[in-house]
């Protein structure tokens, strides 16, 4: 369910609240697409995760109107992709996907982190594992062991085949709700009586934007237990 209903609308004011597992909730589109002054009251309640706000209404928010942003619960954008294995014999696993981002900021707003709202851009996704190296030879045994594909939020890539040369697990997607770079895929396994020498793991996914749009905000109550993770645009 995207909203709650309206506390309150009309010429001066609309309330509306975020649910669970909402993601892209767009601020102008919820609230009515007013074109008239409004005052608009978002928020996020205690123990609700939200993926991804956009204050939306690009030059069509009344000069007159006001949006305040209130994060009780936690607001994060999208997660990295985890980063592909090594496809090749002795082939880099590929990096991670940067995390997106949490807010998007089209004019004036206020976000009131009520010192206790959890705000962070998107975890980086895990780096993709290296690829073993396969036979070079009749006498070569098996391929090694492609590298585990790095962390992203608790979950790891899958691990790679051992036959002539394993492919790279893939990495562990970043999360909304952590906010964390992800790992490096790991290197794939030399086996000691081949010659080629084994892939890198790929880099891990650097955090997203917990804002872009930043010259708009103006941020309240970010002290208590309240927690920003990421980084800003504009």
């Amino acid at each position: 369910m995207l909203i709650s209903n309206r506390i309150s609308m009309g010429g001066s004011g609309v309330v509306l609240e975020i649910g669970d597992a909402v993601s892209n909730f767009n601020i102008f589109t919820n609230a009515g697409s007013p074109t008239d002054p409004v005052a608009v009251t978002v928020t996020i309640p205690a123990g609700n995760t939200v993926t991804t706000v956009d204050q939306g209404g690009s030059g069509q928010w009344h000069a007159g109107s006001s949006v305040t942003l209130i994060i009780k619960g936690k607001l994060g954008g999208t997660a990295g992709a985890g980063g592909a294995g090594g496809a090749g014999v002795g082939d880099a696993g590929s990096p991670g996907g940067k995390g997106g981002t949490a807010l998007t900021a089209t004019r004036a707003i206020t976000v009131d982190l009520n010192d206790e709202g959890t705000w962070h851009g998107g975890g980086g996704g895990g780096g993709g594992g290296g690829n073993g190296p396969g036979h070079v030879d009749k006498d070569c045994s098996d391929g090694g062991t492609g590298g585990s594909g790095g962390v992203g939020h608790g979950g790891s890539g899958s691990g790679g085949s051992t036959l002539e040369g394993g492919t790279g697990g893939t990495g562990g997607a970043g999360s909304a709700s952590s906010g964390l770079v992800g790992s490096g895929g790991s290197a794939g396994t030399a086996n000691p009586a081949c010659s080629t020498s084994a892939g890198a793991g790929g880099a891990g996914g650097a955090i997203g934007h917990y804002i872009d749009g930043f010259s708009h905000a103006t941020i309240i109550n970010n002290g208590g237990t309240s927690e920003t993770l990421g980084t800003t645009t504009g």
